[in-house]
């Protein structure tokens, strides 16, 4: 058996990154695109754990296009009214961000001396 999904979407809102007891954790949830626009996008809750928790705290906001790797996670509980709700969450292991990273304080260097746009790329 093999549980393991990829997906390439982009985040609905800011991720919210908050500490458990031994860790760290960043839930986002992501709008992914059906095959045919018209039928229009699922909507993802995604977790990622520890360091990589840091890394999309700090440089996903809305709207940033995201592929992530992980696998499904199912959780069935009860919730107050006493009716079973069945969630099904991405756990990603891991995450690359195919848009530009979060804006940061323009005083900022660039390491590689690179535009920020494809404008002044000469190919």
């Amino acid at each position: 058996m093999f549980n393991h999904v990829t997906l390439v979407g982009r985040l609905v809102k800011d991720p919210e990154v908050r500490a458990t007891t031994n860790n760290q954790v960043c839930n986002f949830t992501l709008a992914v695109d059906r095959f045919k626009k018209d039928q229009g996008a699922d909507f993802l809750d995604c977790s990622a754990w520890g360091k990589l928790s840091e890394i999309c705290g700090k440089y996903l906001n809305k709207g940033s296009l995201v592929l992530v790797s992980g696998r499904l996670s199912t959780n069935i509980y009860e919730n107050k009214d006493g009716v079973k709700i069945k969630q099904v969450k991405i756990m990603v292991a891991e995450m690359k961000m195919l848009g530009s990273k979060k804006k940061e304080d323009p005083n900022s260097i660039n390491p590689h001396n690179l535009p920020d746009d494809d404008s002044e790329v000469p190919f």
